[in-house]
């Protein structure tokens, strides 16, 4: 786990990139709601629930560690608060100390255009496995996110009112999906 700042600048210093760009028909301010719901996108895309923990930090403040099992492997990491300015950008960091990454960092960014919204997705991680390993199933995450975000898009354009509800056919299916996070 992290036990000072300069571990974590050492860390974003060797990072690999993957970038993906979109562009969707609703503003940032319809879309915002349902990206940045990241458990809800989370379980959309198949990732597995998580376990988390928290942990007083001896200088104040509260650490979150996070355990979780993909494709058979266990996941551990620290989680970093998240950095969010709603309604155009949101990231988060992780420090590993079990899976496939030492560290990962996702940005999601929204840019008003004049007609539409870009999009831009940004991984950056720091991988314990080949980097093409690694790079080839986060490719994969990254296009199931994109595929969500179209389909949320495509919903949204369809809807006078917006609420949660919309993305999901059965409100059973919705409740089962929270209680399972």
């Amino acid at each position: 786990m992290l036990k000072n700042f300069s571990d974590l600048e050492e860390l974003r210093s060797k990072t690999t990139y993957l970038s993906e760009e979109i562009l969707l028909k609703n503003t940032p301010e319809i879309l915002w709601p349902f990206i940045s719901n990241t458990d809800i996108v989370n379980f959309e895309i198949g990732l597995n629930p998580s376990e988390y923990s928290f942990e007083n930090h001896s200088q104040g403040g509260t650490r979150m560690f996070v355990k979780s099992k993909e494709m058979g492997m266990k996941i551990v990491y620290e989680e970093l608060p998240f950095e969010w300015l709603a309604p155009s950008y949101l990231a988060v960091e992780r420090i590993f100390s079990q899976g496939p990454l030492k560290y990962l960092r996702f940005e999601a960014k929204l840019k008003s255009l004049e007609t539409e919204t870009q999009v831009k997705l940004t991984l950056a991680f720091v991988p314990l496995l080949p980097v093409f390993v690694v790079s080839k199933v986060l490719e994969n995450t990254m296009h199931k996110m994109i595929k969500l975000y179209q389909e949320i898009d495509d919903k949204a354009s369809h809807r006078a009112e917006i609420n949660a509800s919309v993305f999901l056919e059965d409100p059973a299916l919705y409740q089962e999906k929270i209680n399972t996070l």
